[in-house]
């Protein structure tokens, strides 16, 4: 299904090594929070010849916890996604 998409926006999760079969050129944008950073999907896409990008959601000033719950401000993300022409 990947293979078909001209975008892609998903949070970061085991759904996301999947972007391997994208084409060069797919879009995707990866969710995070801000207490979480992680590159690996960034180098699957480096790999692919994808055109990377990444939103950080929830509380800026939470602690660092790699499974806190966090909330994305949909306002921010469609402004992220217009500014950054996704």
């Amino acid at each position: 299904m990947l293979n078909e998409c001209s975008h892609v926006i998903a949070p970061h999760g085991a759904g996301l090594p999947n972007i391997i079969y994208c084409n060069p050129g797919t879009k995707v944008l990866e969710i995070l929070p801000y207490t979480w950073t992680n590159v690996i999907y960034w180098i699957y896409a480096e790999y692919q010849h994808l055109e990377y990008s990444v939103f950080l959601a929830g509380d800026k000033n939470a602690q660092p916890d790699g499974y806190l719950d966090y909330h994305i401000d949909l306002g921010s993300l469609k402004e992220f996604i217009i500014k950054s022409e996704f």
